[in-house]
């Protein structure tokens, strides 16, 4: 036929579970479905396709789907000479978001050293870090915002900070910070970071003249030459330069730093 339709075959397999040649959950009773295609895969009474099946074969034991309907209504296989599939999730726009610090609970111990950073620690379900490589990766299609959302330490205030571009470095330029593109109800702090690479205890990337700041902040961040106007990732437990805080409010004596309870930071892919 001219045009050619591929069946909505996968029904057949629906509710049904995984076979291999060493294990036989299929309905057949006389055969091994799997071992009979050469595949792995979700077979019923066999099946009506065959992704998974042997590249160098052009049988049933090849890989084919079950594809074309003739004139006559009539269908039948079709061999592949490659396939792919892909999984996307639906989702509301505020489910969109990837989570890449968390602060709220004070169990896991942010104070760690460059390898921890880099790969990522905490619970996903609590406190945690995601990673630098992981961010890294997610951010450098240089399409990403980023969020950041706050709690004052007596809870009173609620504070966001987004910028419409946020980008990080490869390990190679030991993940420098790049962001841009402030909105929200607090400082734009992070301008104070941009363009600095991240330190941590054990690893000093930032240009203070004498300080390692990541050990005098007790976390790991992108430091400046004054260290930070920011402090995310500090102590719990802990209030002031070591604890954790952003610089926020503007009042008699000038700008001061708040301590925070509770951050999260997020990444959106805007396109």
């Amino acid at each position: 036929m001219g045009n050619d339709h591929a069946l909505i075959i996968t029904a057949y397999n629906d509710n049904q579970q995984f076979s291999t040649n060493d294990a036989d959950h299929d309905h057949w009773s006389e055969e091994n479905c799997a071992s009979v295609a050469e595949g792995g895969w979700w077979y019923n009474r066999c099946g009506v396709s065959n992704l998974n099946g042997n590249f160098n074969k052009t049988d049933v034991k090849g890989i084919w789907w079950w594809f074309d309907v003739d004139d006559q209504g009539d269908s039948s296989p079709r061999l592949l000479r490659f396939s792919e599939m892909k999984i996307y999730k639906r989702c509301a726009a505020h489910e969109k978001w990837t989570v890449f610090q968390r602060r709220k609970y004070g169990n896991v111990d942010f104070f760690r050293g460059w390898d921890d950073y880099v790969n990522g620690f905490g619970n996903r379900d609590g406190d945690f870090w995601l990673g630098l490589e992981a961010l890294h990766e997610l951010t450098k299609g240089d399409d990403m915002s980023l969020e950041i959302n706050m709690m004052s330490k007596d809870k009173k205030d609620h504070l966001s900070a987004k910028y419409s571009n946020f980008r990080i470095a490869p390990g190679s330029d030991n993940y420098r910070l790049y962001v841009s593109g402030f909105s929200g109800n607090t400082f734009d702090v992070l301008a104070y970071n941009n363009n600095q690479q991240f330190s941590t205890r054990d690893a000093n990337h930032d240009p203070h003249p004498s300080l390692n700041c990541a050990s005098v902040a007790e976390a790991g961040w992108w430091y400046g030459v004054a260290c930070t106007f920011s402090n995310l990732n500090g102590n719990f437990n802990k209030t002031g330069d070591k604890g954790i805080w952003w610089w926020m409010d503007i009042g008699d004596d000038g700008a001061v730093h708040h301590d925070l309870c509770c951050s999260e930071m997020k990444v959106y892919r805007r396109t």
